[in-house]
Parts: structure tokens; sequence; C-alpha cells
């Protein structure tokens, strides 16, 4: 009886120690998210998802495994996704390696692309699967938005104790990737926080009260900054959200359809006029006066972009700044006028040129795959699972979809996209199949309280 009681002693011991590696890990991992976002530091953050990857491999658990396989093998879309992923990963890696003996397309890769999409799947089988950590990780992402503001104002700080001129060049451009990709996430806890008042007692209205009022502040605040960036599709497409915000707002406050456009119509008067154009009116004034006019980044990016996918379709240039200053300079002997900006200012042509025609084709698979998946791939009716759901495709939509169509854009923000898509989809898989105190559990009870 000693022997069994030491024995259960040690496996509660080694549970025990087991979730608060999960826990910490998923610390860890906040850290990433968190300031996956900030330019300034985006070496050191390269660095830390490779370090994050290396502390993960022998933290993998089979529970985990088994449950995030299950539910990507119940989901055709999930399955496209993936596919879709391993498909682009595997073209972009190997029109890399052929520019071999030079490494700084490897080092481009991994750096860029890499350890980012690696990332998720290592801590997808480290973490807990439950829905604390998903709300755990939505809060980073908010919190991702403010230290991004922080950052943004400390640099108007910085400028103006050294006498530079403010809102007159882009030096703040960059801010609006940030502000586009995690800007959802801010309106979505403002929708969140007024679903869920009736369930709360009359302290935590009060206290939910001023924490709504703090997420209104800073989502004036935003609207402020990115108005900074000088930016025509940071501008667009936050325009386009906190439209879409209101309005479900002031229906989900109770007013009519009429009232609802109405109060939307004066409010987006009002920041078009009084709020966007505060920090950098010169930018603004001057975004505004070109109007959708795009001529010149289709002359000097997207024809760029197509010519060199015609000329390499399968086999195409790979990572690294080299590799595409090469492939300019012979389209410059064609097209002397041309200007090297840097980059195809556009996500498909983007992949079309580091992985070829198969990779975009990839890339429209996976993009369907997400957009299927968000619409019909969840069949829950739990209310908080659907509007991670939806926030995760907006804040995709609006960088990928949209930003992306006129602007370079980054993959180490599909990372968090992926992180929600599996994780949310691993969650509904559990909640949909799993029934705690049932007989037909399809993992161990020894491995439930890693879950639940």
């Amino acid at each position: 009886m000693l022997m069994n009681l030491n024995r259960l002693l040690k496996q509660a011991k080694a549970g025990f120690a087991e979730r608060s590696c999960k826990i910490l890990y998923l610390y860890f991992f906040s850290i990433y998210v968190i300031f996956v976002f900030n330019e300034f530091l985006a070496k050191p953050v390269d660095f830390y998802a490779l370090v994050l990857i290396i502390i993960g491999l022998p933290l993998i658990n089979r529970a985990n495994v088994k449950l995030i396989f299950t539910s990507i093998a119940g989901s055709k879309s999930a399955i496209v996704i993936c596919l879709s992923i391993l498909v682009i990963s595997i073209l972009f890696f190997t029109a890399t390696l052929f520019q071999l003996p030079q490494t700084n397309g490897l080092i481009a890769f991994f750096a860029q692309y890499g350890v980012h999409i690696a990332l998720p799947a290592i801590v997808l089988l480290v973490i807990p699967l439950n829905k604390e950590s998903i709300r755990f990780i939505f809060n980073c992402l908010l919190a991702a938005l403010i230290i991004l503001a922080l950052n943004d104002i400390a640099l108007y700080i910085w400028q103006y104790l050294n006498f530079s001129k403010i809102g007159e060049d882009f030096s703040h451009r960059w801010f609006g990737d940030g502000y586009v990709f995690l800007y959802p996430f801010l309106l979505g806890h403002l929708l969140n926080a007024t679903s869920e008042k009736d369930n709360r007692n009359q302290s935590q209205i009060t206290h939910g009260g001023l924490y709504q009022l703090m997420l209104y502040l800073l989502l004036i605040l935003i609207i402020f900054l990115a108005g900074g960036t000088g930016a025509r599709s940071t501008y667009g497409i936050i325009l386009l959200q906190i439209t879409i915000f209101f309005y479900f707002k002031c229906r989900q406050l109770g007013l009519a359809r009429a009232s609802s456009i109405l109060i939307v119509i004066t409010f987006v008067y009002l920041l078009v006029n009084f709020i966007l154009g505060f920090l950098a009116p010169k930018l603004y004034s001057g975004a505004i006066d070109r109007g959708l006019q795009i001529y010149d980044r289709i002359e000097h990016t997207w024809m760029p972009g197509i010519y060199f996918i015609s000329k390499a379709p399968l086999l195409a240039y790979g990572f690294g700044v080299p590799a595409w200053n090469e492939a300019y300079a012979l389209y410059s002997e064609s097209y002397p006028n041309a200007i090297n900006v840097g980059s195809t200012h556009n996500w498909f042509l983007a992949t079309g040129f580091l992985g070829g025609v198969c990779a975009i084709f990839a890339q429209f698979m996976m993009t369907a795959g997400i957009i299927y998946w968000s619409f019909v791939g969840i069949n829950n009716k739990n209310l908080e699972i659907k509007s991670w759901v939806w926030i995760l495709l907006i804040s995709f939509i609006s960088f990928y979809l949209c930003k992306g169509l006129v602007e370079f854009t980054t993959y180490k923000y599909l990372s968090i996209t992926l992180m929600g898509i599996f994780i949310s989809n691993a969650v509904n898989h559990k909640h949909l199949h799993y029934k705690i105190g049932s007989n037909n559990e399809f993992i161990s009870s020894k491995t439930k309280s890693l879950y639940f």
C-alpha cells in the first residue's frame, strides 16, 4: 500500500511539473507575441523564436500531438491549410538553396520565414490546449498593441527632443503594419466585453466599465497614431475596421439600423477631417491628394514582379536582398527608368518571386482554406470560440488580403494567424467530440488534467 502511495505521489509530482512547464512555455511564447510586431527588435525576436523552438522540442507532449492531428484530420480546410504551408515552405527553401555558396538567402529565409512558421507548430504541441490559453494569447495581442503604441509615442518624443521635423517623413510608416493586424483584437475585446456584461455582478460591472473606458481611449489613440504613418493603405483599412466595429456596436446596443448607419457616417466624417491628419498633416494631405492612384506602384513594383515570375516560373529566386537586387539589375537593363524599391509590394507576387507559380497557387489554397475554415469549419454554438475565429479572420484579411495587395508584407504575422487557427480548431474539436466524464473519451483520464 505504501509503495502504491509513493508511486501515486511521484506521478502527481511529475504531472504538476509537466503542467508547470507547459504554462511557463506559454509565458515565454507570450513575450514573442508581444514583441514580434516591433521592427526595432526584429533581429532579437527572430533569434528568440529560434530559442523557443529549441527549448520546446523536448517538451512536446503526446496528448497534444494526438489532439492536434485528430482535430486537423477532422477538418478538410485545416488539412488544406497545413499542406499549403508545407508546399510553400519547401518551395521557398528549395529556391533559396540554389543560391549557395552564398548564405545570405538562407539566413534571410530562416529569420524572415522559417523560425516564425515553425514556432506555432512547436508551441501547439507543448502548451495547454484550452480556452484559457486562447484568452491569454488574445490578451497578449492586446498588450502587443499597447506596447507598439507606446513605442510609436516614444519615437515622437525622441524626434521632438532631437529637434527633428515631426510628421514630415515616413519614419512611423512601419507602425501601420502592426496597427492594421492588431486593431481587430482591440475591437473584438470591446464587442465581447459588452456581450458578457449580463453575467457579471455590480463590482465586476464597475471594474469592467473602467476597463472598457481605457480600451476606448486606446481605440482613439491608435487612430491618431495610424494617421501619422502616412500610408494610404493604413488609413483606408483602419477606417474600414472602425466603421464595421461601430456599426455592430450600435446594433449591439439596440439601435435601429438607420440610426446606426447615421452614427457611423458622422464618426467617420470626424475621423477623416479632424483626427487622422492631426499628427502628420503634410503626409496625410499628400496621401489624400494621391487618392487611389497606384500607377507608380504598378510600374516600379508589380510589373517587375510579374516579369521576374515569368522568367523563373518554377524554380524561383528565393530569399535575400542580393537575390532581389541581382534580378532587378537585369530588369533595369531593359527598363532603365525603373526604380528599385526593394520588393513587389504585393503578397502574392512576393510569394511568386520567392517560390514560383506553384507557391502562388499554394498560397491561394491556404487563403481559401483559412476563409472556408472560418465560415464552415467551425461548427460550434459556443459564441466565444466563434468570436475568436472572426477576429482572426478580420485580422488576416486586413493585413494580408487588403494591405498585402499594395504594400510590402511580412510573413512573421502569419505565425499568429496560424497559431490562432489551429488552437481554436483543437479546442473546437475537443468541445464537440470530447465529453468530460463519459465513457467515450479519446484521450486518457491521466492526461485530462492537462487540458481542463
